[in-house]
């Protein structure tokens, strides 16, 4: 609460005036010297305050700032979720058998009030497990996706992390890739993108429209060596909603390298990348990607090998 104080005012304006003549002049009443007394220019204990303007309320902060710290790959085993109303397990490195796993083989890895970390590109927090639940793209008997107060009380999120230093080597894509500033293409990159899903795909792309869907760059190895993904679709000229191929690249090396391929969709569906993940402490992050089709969206988890070849690790998830 804001205390302001009483301030009286003196009729003084008439002894400030100088005599003329020598006579006295009349002093002016209260309401003459109201309307004619000036505002004063220096502050004062007489001095009245201004006003203060209006309270405006400041933007809900982000959640603070979640400790990380603690053991990691390949100091223990880990898992990595995508979450739809449950944590969906995707992949994991299992310490003891010093193997990356996918799905549901991942849940012996982590057990009932273990502590993970759950985030979107708006904030990250700690939440503990509570058993097991069927995400909401999931209609099975036996759940094999896992949840937390946090999430039964209808909290959303993007990815779960166990343990919560997993979360350390987490890379996610902004949405602001999927924008139409941010997949622009100029005419060069636009033909070789073409070209190279020409070379890949069984049906003639031959006068077909290509745009992109996302364009964004990882940092995979934290070497400050940046790739860039494209997810590329190429439509019809004459009916725009009759797609002749869905692809995602990479573009690494130099600005005429090939674009490597990476993974197809089919139809209208659209492969994404979403981040990145070191699963296994080796310092190679995985791919996450991600499909979206009609009615959902669906994770994977994809390993490179020493030549930077891609390969699924296990199912897309919410059957795909």
């Amino acid at each position: 609460m804001i205390h302001r104080k009483s301030v009286l005012f003196a009729t003084v304006l008439a002894a400030a005036q100088p005599v003329a003549c020598g006579k006295k002049e009349p002093a002016p009443s209260k309401e003459t010297d109201a309307q004619n007394a000036a505002p004063p220019t220096k502050a004062g204990p007489d001095a009245r305050k201004p006003e203060a303007p209006p309270a405006v309320p400041e933007p809900d902060p982000l959640p603070p700032e979640v400790d990380l710290s603690g053991p990691s790959a390949p100091e223990t085993s880990t898992v990595f979720f995508s979450v739809d109303g449950a944590m969906i397990p995707m992949a994991c490195f299992d310490k003891p058998k010093k193997k990356l796993l996918s799905g549901a083989r991942c849940l012996s890895l982590i057990a009932d009030d273990a502590t993970v970390l759950l985030a979107s590109e708006s904030g990250r927090a700690l939440d503990t497990v509570q058993g097991k639940k069927n995400a909401l793209c999931e209609l099975s008997d036996r759940p094999t996706s896992l949840t937390t107060p946090g999430l039964d009380a209808g909290n959303t999120y993007t990815y779960a992390a166990f343990p919560k230093a997993l979360g350390r080597s987490v890379l996610v894509v902004p949405s602001t890739t999927e924008s139409n500033r941010a997949t622009q293409l100029d005419s060069s990159l636009s033909t070789r993108l073409l070209d190279a899903a020409s070379g890949q795909s069984r049906t003639s792309l031959e006068g077909g429209r290509l745009r992109a869907a996302q364009r964004a760059t990882l940092d995979l190895n934290d070497d400050g060596k940046k790739t860039e993904f494209i997810s590329v679709i190429v439509s019809s000229t004459d009916d725009a909603d009759k797609v002749l191929f869905s692809g995602l690249f990479a573009l690494t090396g130099d600005g005429d390298a090939t674009p490597q391929l990476l993974e197809t969709a089919k139809g209208q569906d659209i492969v994404r990348v979403r981040g990145a993940v070191d699963l296994d402490g080796d310092g190679q992050r995985e791919l996450w990607l991600g499909l979206t089709f009609d009615g959902g969206n669906a994770d994977r988890i994809y390993t490179r090998d020493s030549k930077g070849n891609l390969a699924p690790l296990g199912k897309w998830t919410c059957g795909a």
